[in-house]
């Protein structure tokens, strides 16, 4: 599903509720773990809609092209943490144009310039920059997924911060503690994927270093989905996420999000979705970790 627009009101009712977050031992994780406290808030923080951005058709290029290019700048955005829409009508109010200028007689190899501009929801110009290609000639006339997606990483890299807020632009932890956000399991779809995606870049943007595995990490998170029936038309979702301190094995605290919602609606891309969850229960893993000492802001 692009965005949140495929299945945009089955999904939001998966963000609608209130949920609790609760520091508890959990009997299926691989280590054995002592029982701590437990807390309660609400772990789910719904972004708002103008932090997304709507990637228009790339002037200069054909729609083939364009397209293969604005799905590899979804995609890498989504790897900052930052929600895109490729359809008309997105919810996004942030509007990224693109514009290509290429050599009009290229051999082997071809040299072209796209000038890049992000515009804010109330229309302002709020990052403009100019990027410099040098491809072979093939390679951009197939649009070759190699190149799209290095075209791509530079200029997720260029605007993500421009829709970022001050909080996230300025975080900073604690330089020696390193956590593995570990394969999220038992998700449909997409879910597995873009959870684990969504959780590693978020805890980024929180400013914490992330260990390779669990031999070198402080902490570990474990991120488990449950899906079961609630009748002919809905299932109910439990997403449950365990933090860990990795040289015990003791579960820390588990921030648990769930809901009911029509049969099916996971069942395709999370993408943004993804995205949403995260966000919200990093409060709760946060809550923990000042717990246990490890920040105090």
């Amino acid at each position: 599903m692009g965005g949140l627009s495929g299945h945009n009101s089955s999904l939001r009712l998966l963000l609608c509720g209130l949920f609790a977050v609760f520091l508890t031992a959990c009997g299926d994780l691989p280590k054995p773990f002592s029982e701590r406290a437990r807390l309660e808030i609400n772990p789910l923080v719904k972004l708002k809609d103008s932090t997304g951005i709507f990637i228009q058709p790339v002037s200069g290029m054909s729609e083939a092209a364009s397209d293969a290019l604005r799905t590899s700048i979804k995609d890498k955005l989504f790897e900052h943490n930052v929600p895109s829409a490729l359809e008309t009508g997105s919810q996004y109010q942030y509007k990224l144009l693109g514009v290509v200028q290429a050599d009009p007689e290229p051999d082997l190899m071809i040299r072209m310039q796209i000038t890049w501009r992000l515009f804010d929801p109330t229309g302002l110009e709020v990052d403009r920059f100019l990027q410099a290609i040098e491809a072979e000639h093939l390679s951009w006339v197939i649009h070759e997924p190699v190149l799209m997606s290095k075209i791509a990483d530079v200029v997720a890299a260029e605007i993500s911060p421009s829709v970022q807020d001050e909080e996230v632009k300025s975080a900073k932890q604690p330089e020696d503690i390193r956590i593995f956000a570990d394969e999220v399991t038992g998700a449909p779809g997409t879910g597995n994927r873009d959870l684990t995606v969504s959780m590693r870049a978020a805890l980024r943007q929180k400013g914490f270093l992330l260990a390779d595995g669990e031999e070198d990490a402080s902490y570990f998170v474990q991120g488990a989905v449950e899906m079961s029936g609630a009748g002919e038309r809905a299932e109910n979702v439990s997403i449950r996420w365990h933090l860990v301190r990795a040289e015990s094995g003791e579960l820390l605290g588990t921030v648990s999000q769930g809901n009911k919602v029509p049969k099916g609606a996971l069942d395709g891309r999370w993408g943004a979705l993804a995205y949403e969850i995260v966000k919200g229960s990093l409060e709760g893993l946060q809550d923990v970790l000042k717990q246990d000492g490890v920040i105090t802001r």
